[in-house]
């Protein structure tokens, strides 16, 4: 996922008090966990039968979805607090600024009642909630950790040396050759794929990217 979509995510479950140094997707409100590889339990605490990473309602889970109570795994929790967060015309894949954050997070507060207002600094249903300095602190603090390693996963894979997980040695052979001599690949000059696996196996392929 893309730094600034993640970023805001990311700030929606700190508002809504269920960032556990990660959006933790198994929270109900209130505290205390569900299976989150099950649909939404609906279970009532402290009179709300909120619960996820975004702490939907029920309803708003099976609205969402097209009526269905799906399994609140993170990749449909992620999906479906992304629907929504477009229903209120913000597009979450724009990095947001200083001058826009606030405007952006008041578009928000009436899909989440942690997130305050632009005109009150409060919730939108006059609930607790954060301020907008503190969301905008986290955010940004979210933002630059988030580019940050994307730049090392970058580096880690295209740097000769770094040893990334080999899932896919003859892709990172070729890789590696494109940045050492900056230079197209002649397929016709290419193994076939019988023999780099062979060459794999061997270890003949893997030893190339590590000087």
């Amino acid at each position: 996922m893309e730094p600034n979509k993640r970023a805001l995510l990311d700030t929606i479950c700190y508002a809504e008090g269920t960032w556990k140094g990660g959006c933790s997707y198994n929270t109900y409100y209130g505290g205390g966990d569900f299976d989150n590889t099950k649909p939404h339990p609906g279970i009532v605490n402290y009179g709300s039968s909120a619960g996820g990473a975004y702490q939907f309602m029920p309803s708003t889970w099976e609205g969402i979805n097209q009526g269905e109570n799906l399994p609140m795994t993170p990749e449909t929790q992620d999906d479906a607090a992304t629907k929504l967060i477009k229903n209120r015309g913000v597009n979450p894949d724009t990095e947001l600024t200083p001058e826009t954050f606030l405007r952006t997070i008041d578009k928000l507060a009436p899909e989440w009642a942690s997130l305050p207002t632009l005109r009150t600094g409060r919730s939108y249903y006059r609930q607790p909630s954060k301020s907008g300095s503190d969301l905008q602190d986290f955010y940004y603090q979210r933002l630059a950790a988030l580019k940050e390693q994307n730049k090392e996963q970058e580096i880690k894979f295209t740097t000769p040396g770094i040893n990334p997980d080999w899932k896919d040695s003859f892709g990172l052979a070729m890789q590696y050759q494109l940045n050492k001599e900056k230079q197209p690949i002649d397929i016709r000059k290419l193994p076939t794929i019988g023999d780099v696996l062979f060459e794999s196996y061997l270890g003949r392929i893997i030893p190339t990217l590590v000087p």
